[in-house]
Parts: C-alpha cells; sequence; structure tokens
C-alpha cells in the first residue's frame, strides 16, 4: 500500500460538513488538477478501507461533491497535458473506490426519493452526474472519422 499523507487524507477528506465554498483556501492550494492530485488520488481510492474509514459520511459525500465539481480535480482526467498512464490509473480506481467503499457504507435507500440512508448516497448515486467528466472521441478517431 502506498504512503499518503494522512494530512492531505483529512485536509480533503475530513472536513467538517459545510460547503466546499466555504472550504479553507488549503484545501485549493493541495488539490490543484494536476498529475500529482490524480496520482494521490489513486492511491486513496485504491485502498479507501485504509485511508477513509476514519472519514465520516458527510465528509467524504462533500469531498466527492468537491473533486467532480468546483475543484476542477475530476476534469483533470480530459487534460492532455497530463499522462495518460496517470489518468488512466486514477479512472481504473473507481471500481475499487465502489467496491470497497460506497458498498459497503452507502444505505439501500435512493436520495432523489427522500428515503433517508446515509450521506454518502448522494455522491455515489450521482458519482456519473458530476459536472466533470467529459466525453469526446480521440483525436484519431476524431480525424479519421471527420476526414473520410
Amino acid at each position: 500500500m502506498p504512503d499518503v499523507d494522512t494530512e492531505w487524507i483529512q485536509l480533503v477528506f475530513g472536513q467538517p460538513a459545510k460547503s466546499y465554498f466555504e472550504w479553507p483556501a488549503e484545501v485549493d492550494r493541495r488539490t490543484r488538477p494536476c498529475g500529482a492530485t490524480l496520482a494521490r488520488l489513486s492511491d486513496v481510492f485504491e485502498h479507501p478501507l485504509e485511508y477513509l474509514s476514519r472519514c465520516e459520511d458527510h465528509s467524504l459525500n462533500q469531498a466527492f461533491w468537491y473533486l467532480g465539481g468546483g475543484s476542477g480535480v475530476f476534469g483533470a482526467l480530459a487534460d492532455e497535458g497530463i499522462e495518460w498512464a496517470i489518468r488512466q490509473r486514477l479512472i481504473r480506481s473507481f471500481p475499487m473506490l465502489f467496491r470497497h467503499l460506497f458498498a459497503r457504507r452507502c444505505s439501500r435507500a435512493l436520495g432523489h426519493r427522500s428515503e433517508g440512508g446515509s450521506p454518502l448516497n448522494m455522491s455515489c448515486y450521482m458519482w456519473w452526474d458530476f459536472d466533470c467528466w467529459v466525453a469526446r472521441p480521440s483525436p484519431i478517431l476524431w480525424t479519421l472519422t471527420v476526414w473520410t
């Protein structure tokens, strides 16, 4: 298991419940949308039980919304200036995050139906609806499609 800075994990995933617009500026400084942040998140998502077990569900939920929204971190997955292997590793860590964190800590309730449950349910349920996912063809395929 990689050695991830526990202070960074607490900073990102351990914030008390509040709007991420009110988070300390230190969070933004230490979670820039770059290759280093994506690699660090890969480490955490590949081993969520080890790194996130002490975090409260509401704190995790707000951290995932922060990463998928205002911070632009997940949006960096579309940044071709970041090596593909780094971006691909984070994408490939999602099943481990879902299997070892969401599946164990989310309740069998749907938030959009006001069924209650864990605060973590919302980010799990809405994961693919975050505003950061970009679908586009690869440049090679786009070129072949447009010019043939």
